[in-house]
């Protein structure tokens, strides 16, 4: 029986880690896409050894060596569950060496299954999982030496707990505690001995914490160092830690516990069931649904899928960021003004929110300002994004190369090519833009970059955002009154707004111009809506007969549901939902 258990344990293991991979893939594939768009890794020895002089340095690298992978569909999700699989197999291998307890295998995937569900935060870094694996590999090969002699496991453990403080991180301060307490649990006579890997890693982090090198304590002993720097850790962000010390105790406790195989059974079953039950629980809880949805528009938006975004049913209208990413696409597909009833709207916020100071926000409003043409305030936002971003944004990094070329600032353009060059995702796309580099001839000839260039307004130096976006569109049209994305969103903030007296300026001085050669549908409904008393005026201002009938009857609609008495008139006008008229009406 024992030997039947022996082989079913690598089926439990696999099978568990095939678990985890599929539930990652339904409820983090998006987050790994975007955990893959906060850093730039480059294949590059300079940069790699700078990284390699942090503290953790080695799990750094290795955690954005995999990261970079993340842009693949499923490879996330694939690689965070074997990782965590295997760390899990490493654990146990240490634990059943306190007692070969099989019935309680479940309990060693406890501190990775935390791990995954910070992962679900993206101020948790990458490299905690990382750094859990070799904790996992360390901890069992110093159980190898348990039987070896006792002063050369313990210039192995001293060894270990140095190397790791460095290579991988404050974990190395619960290496040194679990093995201590691996020696006091198995009895060994020298466990005080074990004592000197706490002394040796409180000693480097003394060291290096009033020299300066890390910030503090908790960056230098606990969980701190693998989350965000503006991120406290809390006791949850403790959880993964402290089950290893727990499920070691677990262990040591069975071992006096004499059980029949059924109730041996029970118990495996019972702890899988629980600790499968609340892993997929918590991470339910900590997945912020509409934060999920708008990772899933920032990638649609860096891969340039504008259908998936326009079609994707969890965009919350009451979420401003969800809208801008849904006009952004409509007004990459050309049909902003057409389509922009067919979706709630909830004023000029819905075009563009107000901007506050988070980085995310920046990376979404770079696109947005370029879209419009503004691309002074489009470079100004990507630029803080990109800083903003500690290991960089491989998204915003090609907007700044589009932005550099389009001013000329070609060295600096040249200086950002170069660096993507050496990634793996975005070599291909940096070689293409090449070609760009100091030869104007072939950027004005670029039907995006020509343009944009074109939006440049003749003073250059003006700043931008300091009288409002109407007036930097505006700008952008007067230079280039060919960009109809900045003219559409023009004429969109205006709608929005429902400032009929904005409209009536912006139509009596620039219909029959450049500007504005002709009247689109939606902003003929507004024009009649403030003159349907002089048809006249309409009429020679670019309203067609097909609009005014239209208008007609939906008045005429109006007035039957007024003189009816029914105090929802929308419900009864569904429709005209996609004109301008049924949106100014009142419910």
């Amino acid at each position: 029986m024992k030997r039947l258990e022996k082989l079913l344990l690598p089926v439990v293991c696999i099978i568990m880690t095939m678990f985890l991979c599929i539930h990652l893939l339904h409820t983090q594939e998006y987050i790994f896409y975007y955990r893959e768009q906060q850093q730039i890794f480059l294949s590059d020895i300079d940069y790699i050894a700078h990284l390699l002089k942090l503290q953790g340095g080695l799990a750094i690298v290795i955690a954005q060596y995999f990261i970079q992978y993340f842009t693949l569909s499923g490879v996330g999700a694939i690689i965070t569950g074997i990782i965590s699989g295997i760390s899990a197999w490493f654990l146990w291998l240490s634990l059943k060496k306190i007692n070969r307890a099989t019935y309680l295998f479940p309990l060693v995937f406890l501190p990775a299954l935390f791990q995954c569900i910070y992962l679900i935060a993206l101020y948790h870094k990458y490299e905690g999982l990382i750094a859990l694996l070799f904790l996992s590999f360390f901890l069992w090969i110093y159980t190898l030496f348990s039987s070896k002699q006792y002063i050369g496991k313990i210039i192995y453990g001293i060894a270990i707990s140095i190397g790791c403080y460095f290579l991988i991180g404050s974990i190395a301060f619960l290496f040194a505690l679990c093995s201590l307490l691996y020696d006091v649990l198995l009895n060994k006579k020298e466990w005080y001995f074990s004592l000197s890997y706490i002394i040796v890693v409180l000693i480097l982090a003394y060291i290096t914490v009033s020299n300066g090198k890390i910030a503090s304590y908790g960056d230098a002993l606990w969980v701190n160092a693998y989350n965000e720097y503006y991120v406290a850790a809390n006791w949850f962000n403790s959880f993964s830690w402290l089950t290893i010390p727990f499920v070691m105790i677990c262990f040591y406790v069975f071992k006096y516990i004499k059980t029949k195989l059924v109730f041996r059974m029970v118990i495996f079953a019972f702890i899988g069931g629980i600790i499968i039950g609340y892993y997929i629980k918590r991470s339910e809880k900590e997945n912020n649904k509409d934060l999920y949805t708008l990772m899933q528009l920032y990638d649609d938006i860096n891969k340039e899928q504008w259908d998936s975004i326009i079609n994707n049913q969890r965009i919350n209208t009451n979420q401003d960021l969800h809208t801008n990413c849904l006009n952004l696409a409509l007004s990459h597909k050309g049909i902003l003004l057409k389509d922009l009833y067919k979706y709630p709207q909830k004023g000029p916020t819905s075009l563009m929110k107000k901007l506050d100071t988070y980085v995310e926000e920046n990376m979404l409003f770079s696109h947005l300002y370029y879209q419009m043409g503004i691309v002074s305030e489009a470079l100004n936002l990507a630029f803080g994004a990109e800083v903003g971003t500690f290991n960089g944004n491989p998204s915003i990094m090609k907007l700044l190369i589009k932005i550099r070329l389009i001013y000329g600032d070609y060295p600096i353009a040249e200086k950002y090519i170069k660096m993507l060059k050496k990634t793996y995702s975005y070599k291909d796309w940096a070689t293409s833009y090449e070609k760009f580099l100091y030869n104007d001839k072939a950027i004005e000839a670029d039907p995006e970059l020509g343009m944009k260039r074109k939006d440049l307004p003749a003073k250059s130096t003006e700043f931008v955002s300091m009288k409002g976006i109407w007036y930097d569109l505006m700008k952008v049209l007067e230079a280039n009154p060919e960009d109809n994305n900045a003219r559409e969103y023009a004429i969109g903030f205006l709608l929005l707004q429902k400032d009929f007296n904005a409209i009536k300026y912006f139509v009596d001085h620039y219909y029959h111009t450049p500007i504005l050669p002709t009247l689109p549908v939606r902003l003929q409904e507004a024009v009649i809506s403030y003159s349907e008393k002089d048809m006249d005026y309409c009429r020679n201002h670019g309203v067609t007969n097909e609009t005014i009938q239209r208008f007609n009857s939906f008045r005429q609609k109006v007035l039957e549901h007024r003189h009816s008495g029914n105090k929802n008139l929308k419900s009864g006008l569904v429709e005209y939902k996609d004109t301008f008229w049924y949106h100014i009406l009142k419910s």
